[in-house]
């Protein structure tokens, strides 16, 4: 299957609408576990996004000084998600049971039967639980923005806790002599362990677009769009928008066809006078940034 051609499956007999989205978007939440080189993706049918830096700062009060002496530790990156996960079926239940014991299975390490043998312990850890996620552009590798799954271009690291909390009041279905949730709903902390390094260089940051994705380029023309009030939502996407989209795809090492070269082309020998054209209607912030650039 061609990369451009991708598209996550959910349809377990009936076909909802959320299962179109998933489709369609390719709006989920995709892990894939580097012990066992397996996947699960869930539709981000979110409740609670939480993203959280965390800086690591050792404080040293010295006599003389009234502030103290701040010695900067490292800053750490972590996930808190969770999702509700429904079933409209018994079909689509034994599914949803099915990624949710998948992904529990994913907690746990990955073991060397021959090293366990040679020193006589055969449940000898090999491999961490290590997994990558991704969710969109908001959790991903920047090194891959444009990866489809999370084997190709997903946040490497590790889940740090894990809790799934069955909606009784739903019910459950009961299929032969197993009970399968209708509802349920998983929260969990991602613990990420960066694959690059990440910092200023002077006046750059090492890692543009980190850690959403968003460029310069992309916040330029974003500002362009906004201040000039072209895009109108019952019309869908409007001409700028597309213009961004083709900005962004080769900024990225995205591939553009002859039709989108030539309109890049366009942009880029229009770009100074679509900037003093802006200078010249405001004054505002939107106007400041352009010129910056």
């Amino acid at each position: 299957m061609e990369e451009d051609d991708f598209r996550f499956i959910f349809d377990r007999g009936i076909s909802t609408e959320t299962d179109l989205m998933a489709n369609a978007t390719g709006f989920v939440l995709d892990f894939f576990h580097l012990p066992s080189g397996d996947s699960v993706t869930f539709k981000a049918m979110l409740k609670n996004y939480k993203p959280n830096y965390d800086i690591d700062v050792d404080k040293k009060k010295s006599y003389g000084r009234m502030d103290p002496v701040l010695h900067y530790g490292g800053t750490s990156r972590s996930e808190n998600i969770s999702w509700v996960v429904p079933s409209v079926s018994e079909v689509d239940a034994i599914a949803n049971m099915d990624r949710l014991n998948r992904l529990i299975q994913f907690l746990y390490p990955g073991y060397d039967k021959t090293l366990g043998e040679f020193i006589g312990n055969s449940n000898t850890i090999s491999t961490s639980p290590l997994m990558k996620l991704k969710f969109a552009n908001l959790i991903m590798d920047s090194n891959r923005p444009r990866a489809k799954t999370a084997k190709d271009g997903g946040l490497l690291g590790m889940i740090t806790s894990f809790d799934v909390e069955p909606n009784i009041d739903m019910g459950m279905f009961e299929i032969e002599d197993h009970l399968f949730f209708k509802e349920f709903t998983i929260s969990l902390t991602f613990d990420v362990n960066h694959q690059h390094s990440l910092g200023h260089d002077k006046t750059r940051f090492k890692r543009q677009g980190f850690p959403y994705d968003i460029k310069n380029e992309r916040r330029v023309d974003a500002d362009l769009i906004s201040d000039e009030g072209r895009i109108n939502a019952q019309d869908g996407f409007s001409e700028e928008a597309t213009d961004l989209t083709i900005i962004s795809d080769a900024s990225t090492g995205g591939t553009l066809n002859q039709r989108q070269k030539d309109r890049l082309r366009e942009l880029q020998e229009a770009a100074p006078s679509r900037k003093r054209e802006v200078n010249k209607r405001s004054n505002n912030k939107i106007a400041r940034n352009i010129t910056g650039v």
